[in-house]
Formats: C-alpha cells, sequence, structure tokens
C-alpha cells in the first residue's frame, strides 16, 4: 500500500514520481506477479498487448527499488535500460535478475556481490564482456548470455551451473575453467565465431546437450566420446574435415546434426549406435565408403541425404533425399513430398536439381530439423487414421480452435 500526503518532502517525492518512485512501480510494474509474490518486481514490455498502451520506457533501475533490501526478483526485459549502477549490489536478498533486450553495454563489478543470485539472464545486449569475479556467485545455477556481443568469457565460472549458454555472441574461444563446470548439463555456443574447443569440454560427465552450430570448427577434442550422456550434438554449419573416432562410443546420443561440413569420411559404425534416431550429413563430399557405411543400417527415424550423396552411392530406403540450395551461410533443402517418406518402389532423387517441379517442399533446417511438423498428418492420411478433411484442417493456422482441438486429440 502506498501512503499518501507525507509531510516530508523527500519521502512524498520517494512516493509520488513516475519515473523514479512507488507511483512509477503501481503504474508499470506486472501486477499479477507482484501480487502473487510481493518481493518480485517484473517491468515486461509485453504488458503493453495485456493493457493496450504504451509503457513508460524505463531506462535506469528507479531509485525505489535500489533501496528495497529483500527485493527477491528484477525483470526489466524489452525496456532500454542504459546501465545498472553500482548499487545493485546493494540488494542482497536478489535471487534472480533478467535484463533482455536493452542498451546494456557492461554489468558492474558490484554485481558480484550478489550472494545469493541464483538466475542470471542477460540476453539482447551489446554487453562485450562479463565480470571476472562472476565465479564469486557461489549459489548461481542459471545463466544465459545469449545474443550480446561478447569477445571473451571470464577464466572461472560459477561451481553450481548447470549450463553453459553463450549463443549468438562474438566469441572466438570458451575458456579451459568450462570443463571446472561439473554440473553442466547443456552447452549452448552456436552462432560463435569458435575455431576449436577446449581439450576440458569433455569433462563435463553430466552432458546431455551440446550446441555447437553455426561456428569455424575445425576439429574436435579426440576425448569428446567420454561424454557418455551425450544425447544431442549439433555441428552443423562448420569447417570440419574429420570427425573423431571416440564418436561411436557415445552410446546415448540421439540426435547427430553434421550437414554443412567438409566432411569426407565418417567414423566407421557411427549410423549404428544403439540410440540414434537423427542424423543429417547433406552438404557434405562425402566418400562413397562412408555413405555405403550409412546405408548397412540399421533404419533410422531420420537419415539426411542430400542427391549429389545419393548420386555417389544408392540411398538406402529410410534416408530422406534432397537438394541442398545455399541461403547465405545457411542451406535450405528442396525435396518433393514423394521423398519425405518413401513408399517402396519409390526412387531416391539424384544428380543436379531440375529447372521445373511439379511437387516440391522447401524443409527449412531451423525450423523444424528436416522433418516438417505436419509429416505425421500425411502418414495418418497414407494410413487412412484421417480424412483429407481433417489433415487440411489440422495443417492450416487460419482456424487455430480447430487446430487446437485436433492436437489435443
Amino acid at each position: 500500500t502506498v501512503a499518501s500526503d507525507f509531510k516530508c518532502k523527500t519521502c512524498e517525492e520517494f512516493r509520488s514520481s513516475r519515473s523514479d518512485g512507488l507511483q512509477l512501480l503501481l503504474d508499470e510494474c506486472s501486477e499479477e506477479l507482484h501480487k502473487r509474490n510481493p518481493t518480485d518486481i517484473e517491468f515486461s514490455r509485453a504488458e503493453e498487448i495485456k493493457t493496450g498502451r504504451l509503457m513508460l520506457p524505463i531506462r535506469k533501475i528507479p531509485s525505489c527499488i535500489l533501496s528495497m533490501r529483500g527485493l527477491r526478483c528484477l525483470d526489466v526485459t524489452g525496456h532500454p535500460v542504459e546501465t545498472l549502477p553500482p548499487e545493485i549490489g546493494e540488494l542482497t536478498s536478489l535471487t534472480r535478475l533478467v535484463v533482455v533486450s536493452s542498451n546494456l553495454t557492461e554489468l558492474p563489478e558490484e554485481l558480484c556481490k550478489l550472494l545469493y543470485l541464483e538466475q542470471l539472464v542477460v540476453s539482447c545486449c551489446p554487453i562485450r564482456r562479463l565480470p571476472e569475479d562472476l565465479c564469486n556467485l557461489v549459489r548461481l545455477w542459471d545463466f544465459y548470455f545469449d545474443g550480446n556481443q561478447l569477445v571473451e568469457m571470464p577464466q572461472k565460472f560459477p561451481p553450481l551451473l548447470n549450463g553453459i549458454k553463450v549463443s549468438g555472441n562474438l566469441l572466438k574461444q570458451l575458456p579451459d575453467a568450462v570443463g571446472t563446470c561439473k554440473d553442466v548439463k547443456s552447452v549452448r555456443a552456436y552462432a560463435n565465431q569458435l575455431s576449436s574447443l577446449p581439450e576440458s569440454i569433455c569433462n563435463l560427465s553430466y552432458a546431455t546437450e551440446m550446441s555447437l552450430q553455426g561456428n569455424r570448427l575445425e576439429y574436435l577434442p579426440a576425448a569428446l566420446g567420454s561424454l557418455q550422456q551425450l544425447q544431442y550434438l549439433s555441428l552443423h554449419d562448420n569447417n570440419l574435415r574429420t570427425l573423431p573416432a571416440s564418436v561411436v562410443q557415445l552410446q546415448e546420443l540421439q540426435w547427430l546434426y553434421l550437414y554443412n561440413n567438409k566432411l569426407q569420411d565418417l567414423p566407421k559404425g557411427i549410423g549404428r549406435l544403439r540410440r540414434l534416431e537423427r542424423l543429417l550429413v547433406e552438404a557434405n563430399p562425402l566418400s562413397k565408403a562412408s555413405l555405403a557405411d550409412l546405408a548397412l543400417g540399421p533404419p533410422l527415424r531420420l537419415l539426411g541425404l542430400d542427391a549429389a550423396q545419393a548420386a555417389r552411392h544408392p540411398a538406402p530406403p529410410w534416408a530422406s533425399v534432397g537438394w541442398m540450395i545455399p541461403w547465405g551461410k545457411l542451406y535450405a533443402k528442396l525435396q518433393p513430398a514423394s521423398q519425405l517418406k518413401r513408399k517402396a518402389g519409390v526412387e531416391p532423387i539424384q544428380g543436379a536439381q531440375p529447372p521445373e517441379h511439379n511437387d516440391v517442399l522447401v524443409v527449412s533446417f531451423a525450423a523444424s530439423q528436416a522433418e516438417p511438423e505436419w509429416l505425421g498428418v500425411l502418414s495418418q492420411v497414407h494410413a487412412g487414421q484421417i480424412s483429407i478433411a481433417e489433415a487440411e484442417a489440422q495443417i492450416s493456422m487460419e482456424n487455430v480452435g480447430t487446430f487446437s482441438s485436433l492436437f489435443r486429440k
């Protein structure tokens, strides 16, 4: 409750200011969150959708907030905040701090005094470096620093981190300290400028996901196969010429994305990992021997090949074959619909892309991992499980109600 008519001029300004005082909180704070957790403050620009009015853009952390020693959560998503003042270090009860899509260029060293901080999200900001003493945040287990302009990482990390999430920056290397984060389950460092990985990354024995696509990787650590819990490994859109032989030791691996590299040979047996479901190797100059090894099976849920590869060696029946279309640094895959799930007797396409098509789909890897979201619908029609009319309703986004009800069904 905000009292009114303070006799003290300073207190009255603290109460009534719409730019720096408590009135700002009443006007702009996300109401539901504050009612549920009075110690949490969220200034999300998404509230504009709900209220139907423009929110006051916040360019600095209001003074009234900096005096709240019991504050646990502070979220200023979407506001043009330019600095975090040194006084942020006095919010010693803070457990979660979120700054997304702001004009923040640096984090103050005082941030490292927040010893109760557990979650730190700083994304889509022009930050280039992080405080070296970030390792002092001994309770921090979750941090996101994706979509910034980071050129380097601290040499030490907080001890309880469960993920390294630094995608979409300008990093040329990861520090050896990455390997000291024993609890890390996810490494997301895609869309950087990495040319190699530290050997210590192979110490992350609990890691289940590594997303390293869109870098400049030329080789991988020889001991990569020691990551026995790894289930998802994304290495596409790099400069890899070879893979370590130890990759075939990744017995829990389910998804392996290798397309758009410079691979000529794959470790023998890579397609026969016991849990492997998806293997994408398009846009690689693979040798006949490697293609023949992939064709030995067993069948995968998805084996992605391109038409040039299929021309060098017959593609197995379970392979999804198409023409690769360069799109800047990315690729799209052009496929006749008949190639998505080939029926018996339908041959895989081979050779150069013809000038005209009658039955063609463009499949975006980034959006659907080479398998359209509605592919299951086509299979249901073919099996007679649903009608054409039901399928059309399900894949059309014009009637969201119909789509949702079918999806739940």
